[in-house]
């Protein structure tokens, strides 16, 4: 190595750094960011920030791969992240060009281009990157808004000033929006912090504590399919851990299930749902997202390989929800309320993407998946990490998105996509 190279690696050493400090600054704010002033409180405050902050760290991480051949060729190394990541941009382009709104389709390539950026400028950072910042930046952020969601709670204290007239607990509601997507955000780094927990022996009580809180605020947003998501990926950790995990997840089960039935709120709201259960009425048990998801069944039929285009789904809603009314009169005495989001993310990307779409969400969730079931033996606190986190983390994801839309939600899309670029980048046959 010559003299004259010396300062370049060492510079690109340090940008290298920058780049990935500064990844985990906007991991760890966007569930923070909220505009009191504004119209939007929550969505529109955060999604700005995500997408302002990626062109930021895409423009220096661009120039990092033109004047690095060692980030470039990390690239390269992991392919298969990029080829994943290049296909679901490219699909999004097909069908927001052939979108039955193209007006409304215009601005998703560029989210998803986004979400794309993090996951593999991650992809390419994480590799050599510490487990204790990474994780600090996926947790602290959720402890926050925990802790925000059990005070509300308890009416001690309420940031924005916003507390619900109707039931409880609509306003336990952290940063995040309301009580089902901030128990949606919560769901992810409370599986990051079990399987902390049972994988960081150094470390074991702090994130036992960690867990503890985020599983706190997690009840007491007392969401249904947030629990059920839970359970799933505790089944998981039953399933593929070792037997102190298991009897870990069990514990965690039994405990959970206590404290539903002689937790008043939570026992009061399954009474709520006795009655119309009994009588199968499931539209109400589901907060009326039967006909919602028949609705998006119907989409998905019109169009069945290119969908109707990304985001068309709340504007095509009411036309298809009369049509289906129409075959099911039952329904029409009951609510007519536009729904924005199917609460099917399943659903939803079949019917705004078609089968190639939904057939790339679910390859997504089957990689991840199977990084848990590696025969490759993890070789640090990293591998053993993920490895014990990969299956969890994709059977709660996919559980909660039968019943809610994180692909929708910015804050718990981008710690998703964040989450799922670490499994890649820390498994135990990851390119070094």
């Amino acid at each position: 190595m010559t003299v004259e190279e010396v300062p370049t690696d060492r510079l690109m050493r340090n940008a290298t750094r920058v780049l990935w400090v500064t990844v985990l600054l906007v991991i760890a704010a966007i569930p923070l960011i909220v505009d009191p002033r504004g119209r939007d409180l929550f969505r529109v405050p955060k999604s700005s920030f995500f997408q302002a902050a990626m062109l930021i760290i895409g423009a220096i991480a661009a120039a990092s791969a033109m004047l690095s051949d060692t980030f470039a060729a990390t690239l390269v190394r992991n392919r298969r992240a990029v080829i994943l990541t290049c296909s679901g941009i490219a699909w999004v382009a097909v069908v927001s060009m052939t979108s039955t709104l193209p007006a409304v389709s215009r601005s998703a390539p560029f989210s998803i281009f986004c979400y794309a950026l993090l996951f593999v400028i991650t992809v390419a950072l994480a590799r050599t990157g510490n487990i204790l910042p990474a994780l600090a930046a996926l947790l602290i952020p959720a402890m926050v808004n925990a802790v925000i969601v059990v005070l509300q709670a308890h009416d001690v204290w309420h940031p924005l000033g916003i507390i619900s007239k109707g039931a409880a607990r609509l306003g336990n509601i952290g940063l995040i929006g309301n009580a089902n997507t901030a128990g949606t955000y919560l769901l992810m780094p409370t599986i990051a912090a079990f399987s902390a927990t049972a994988t960081l022996r150094r470390y074991r009580l702090l994130f036992a504590a960690v867990t503890l809180v985020l599983l706190a605020g997690l009840f007491e947003t007392q969401t249904i399919t947030v629990m059920f998501g839970f359970a799933a990926a505790l089944l998981a950790f039953v399933v593929t851990g070792s037997k102190r995990i298991r009897i870990l997840a069990v514990a965690v089960i039994v405990a959970g299930i206590c404290g539903v039935l002689l937790y008043a709120p939570t026992r009061q709201r399954l009474r709520s749902l006795q009655k119309p259960l009994m009588k199968g009425d499931f539209r109400t048990v589901t907060s009326n997202r039967v006909p919602t998801a028949f609705t998006t069944l119907d989409m998905f039929l019109e169009r069945p390989l290119l969908g109707l285009g990304p985001g068309v789904f709340a504007a095509r809603y009411m036309p298809h929800r009369l049509a289906i009314e129409s075959r099911h009169p039952e329904w029409i005495l009951h609510s007519r309320e536009n729904f924005g989001e199917a609460h099917n993310d399943h659903l939803q990307v079949l019917a705004e993407t078609g089968i190639p779409g939904y057939a790339l969400f679910v390859i997504v969730l089957v990689s991840i998946a199977s990084i848990t079931l590696r025969r490759s033996p993890p070789d640090d606190d990293r591998g053993r990490f993920v490895r014990l986190f990969a299956l969890p983390a994709a059977a709660g994801f996919g559980a909660v998105a039968i019943g809610q839309f994180p692909l929708e939600l910015t804050a718990v899309s981008a710690t998703c996509v964040f989450a799922a670029a670490l499994c890649f980048a820390w498994r135990s046959d990851a390119p070094r």
